[in-house]
């Protein structure tokens, strides 16, 4: 194992070295952006001469197109302002020397952060005249109606209403549109092929024109997928739709989409592709979030990518907000793309939301580093790197993204520590994957529920699984699951729940210890399986130190997700060393004889000195345990080395901070 854990409190401070380091050194100039105000004529050199656009932006001009950046360049963005558009890297920084992109990260200009959105707004809109207007729809008196852009389709735009996302209209209704690929909402169909569905209970309209008009089919198949394909025809006789070749196997389940008889609930638009004016624009309905159209901004993506690194190396994107872009299937918010491999990436602190294609997407690169973002609301994955070397993904707080939460594809000696992942419910969606020739990688410390697989491994070699915990959900049949090919497969010290471990039949050097989970079958496949507990009904000969106990013994309190080790919990002192110094969050172990088994030691501190009045600072988002006297307060460093303090887990209105001293243990 090439790779050395670091604790995540020192990992956070390395972070804030680096950055000082940055700040201490770089020789660049720093320039404003104001997208409300500037100017691209100024200089760009101070406030009262900010620029529009950013250098490497298509829509700059005079000074701003002109300029080039060098190493050493911070571009600082007016915070609360609102840039339409796409930022270019054009150049590379240099070795302790980067071009720094700024969204007002320290607060110094503006309010909050600035956001870099890509949409603009989509005028036009008129109420429906008439129910015949709106295709005999009986609610067309709350549907509205304007042109997008020339050959547009249902799937080529984006469309928001006051940042919210919309969508295409689809029956049956699903719960939260977000997920409307939740296939347990869809129908069962009675016959299929590759270009036709029968189904005699919901294909039932007399009239043969009833599915005309740009509608589409959302069907279930291949490897767990669902496909959108258009419809060619409909037969009410034979109770049947036609489409366009679907290409794989269907599995169970079929919705429909797109037609302005099923626009029955708010937020859900359509396009009528066959409905265009002189100009080749096509015609959009929508159904609003709330009744009428009147001052809201409703918004359609222009750009697919917000901020474009191209092949630049040395490079900083801190403090942004980041929303509106649609990068499909295959770009992201930030995105990097396949080409020549870059060098020393940061892109940390920023909020990345409601876009149509993934968070972040990188391909290609030696040391990268993607810490503290929150990334929520995406259409794709939150977070995929390919090909990469000497990569660490951590202390991100990504919900409700579409796709997989994380993903490494083909890294190398690289780490994914310390994440929060919640509420990944995809179709085709996992909580944190490394698949296809990965190698090296540690994925250590993370917190990842409610979501379906937790963590999947695919043909790499030399993979640790530690202190992690690992939720199934209620959606998931693994909670840990090897899909096979894979060499060397260690799994330490995690608490695995809500779903079982799956280990692929080709897999080899499989190791398990000191893990909490419901059962396993890693020792019956060949494995080694020590030290662990099962909390379900494991099959099979337990290994060398593994028992069964239940959660109410083992923590503190597991209905409210406080996984701590009881006073008494029979998994103190019962575990193996198997390499680490610390815990999940950054407890020494062993704390007494031996290590304890689960992702959290149990620890009785001196610490003292826990000083300080109530402040008024914001809720932390990194949070972990400290013991002091048996009585648990939450904690996270913020950049001045403070230490937010509360007793309850469910109540953070309430902050305190102070300085914590650290006396020698007893």
């Amino acid at each position: 194992m090439l790779i050395s854990y670091m604790p995540k409190r020192i990992r956070f401070l390395n972070t804030l070295i680096f950055l000082g380091i940055v700040a201490s050194y770089c020789s660049g100039a720093v320039y404003y952006i104001d997208f409300d105000n500037g100017n691209d004529e100024s200089s760009g050199s101070s406030i009262e001469e900010a620029w529009k656009h950013c250098p490497g932006d298509s829509n700059a001009k005079g000074l701003a197109k002109s300029s080039l950046p060098k190493p050493g360049d911070v571009y600082h963005f007016k915070g609360g302002v609102i840039y339409r558009g796409q930022l270019n890297a054009t150049r590379s920084g240099v070795e302790d020397n980067p071009i720094i992109y700024d969204g007002n990260s320290d607060g110094s200009w503006g309010t909050g952060r600035a956001i870099i959105d890509g949409t603009e707004p989509l005028l036009g809109w008129t109420q429906c005249a008439s129910a015949e207007e709106a295709d005999g729809n009986p609610a067309w008196e709350q549907i509205y109606w304007t042109y997008l852009p020339a050959n547009s389709t249902a799937y080529s735009n984006v469309l928001f209403e006051d940042g919210e996302l919309l969508h295409v209209a689809q029956d049956p209704n699903v719960l939260d549109p977000f997920w409307w690929d939740d296939r347990d909402l869809f129908l069962d169909h009675d016959w299929t092929t590759d270009t036709t569905i029968v189904d005699a209970d919901y294909l039932n309209q007399a009239d043969p024109e009833y599915w005309s008009g740009s509608t589409y089919v959302y069907i279930h198949g291949g490897n767990n997928i669902i496909y959108t394909r258009k419809l060619t025809g409909y037969d009410p006789a034979a109770h049947r739709i036609e489409y366009e070749p679907l290409g794989v196997g269907h599995l169970s389940k079929y919705a429909m989409a797109n037609s302005l008889q099923i626009l029955d609930a708010p937020g859900e638009l359509v396009v009528r592709e066959d409905q265009k004016d002189a100009n080749n624009r096509v015609k959009v309905y929508l159904m609003p979030l709330t009744p009428g159209i009147e001052g809201k901004i409703i918004s359609r993506t222009t750009e697919s990518v917000a901020i474009s690194l191209g092949s630049q190396s040395h490079l900083v994107v801190r403090g942004f907000i980041l929303q509106g872009s649609n990068g499909g299937d295959s770009k992201g918010a930030i995105f990097k793309s396949i080409g020549s491999s870059v060098e020393n990436l940061q892109i940390t602190d920023n909020v990345i939301r409601n876009v149509g294609g993934m968070g972040i997407r990188l391909h290609t690169g030696n040391r990268i580093v993607i810490s503290d973002n929150t990334i929520t609301l995406c259409g794709g994955r939150g977070i995929l790197l390919s090909k990469v070397t000497n990569a660490s993904v951590r202390n991100n707080n990504l919900d409700k993204n579409a796709g997989t939460g994380i993903g490494f594809y083909g890294a190398q000696n690289s780490d994914i520590s310390n994440n929060i992942l919640t509420s990944h419910l995809g179709n085709h969606a996992n909580g944190l994957t490394v698949y296809l020739d990965s190698s090296d990688i540690l994925v250590f410390g993370n917190w990842v529920t409610g979501g379906r697989v937790a963590f999947t491994v695919q043909s790499s070699t030399n993979v640790t699984v530690a202190y992690n915990v690992l939720d199934g959900g209620e959606e998931a049949n693994y909670a840990l699951a090897d899909w096979g090919g894979v060499n060397g497969l260690f799994i330490y010290n995690n608490y695995v729940f809500n779903a079982a471990v799956a280990i692929g039949k080709s897999s080899r050097n499989i190791v398990s210890k000191n893990n909490i989970m419901p059962g396993s079958r890693i020792k019956a496949g060949g494995g080694i399986s020590e030290n662990n507990i099962y909390t379900g009904n494991q099959t099979g000969e337990l290994g060398t130190g593994e028992f069964l106990a239940t959660e109410a013994e083992l923590f503190v309190n597991p209905g409210s997700a406080d996984y701590r080790l009881k006073s008494n919990s029979p998994a103190i002192d019962k575990g193996v060393d198997v390499g680490f110094e610390t815990d999940s969050v950054g407890n020494p172990v062993p704390q007494g004889a031996a290590p304890d088994i689960g992702p959290f030691e149990y620890f009785t501190s001196n610490w003292r000195g826990l000083t300080g009045a109530d402040g008024n600072y914001e809720t932390p988002t990194r949070l972990g345990w400290v013991y002091a006297d048996e009585d648990p307060w939450i904690w996270s460093y913020n950049l001045e080395g403070w230490i937010y303090m509360q007793t309850e887990w469910d109540d953070l209105s309430t902050t305190h901070n102070g300085w914590i001293y650290i006396l020698r243990q007893g």
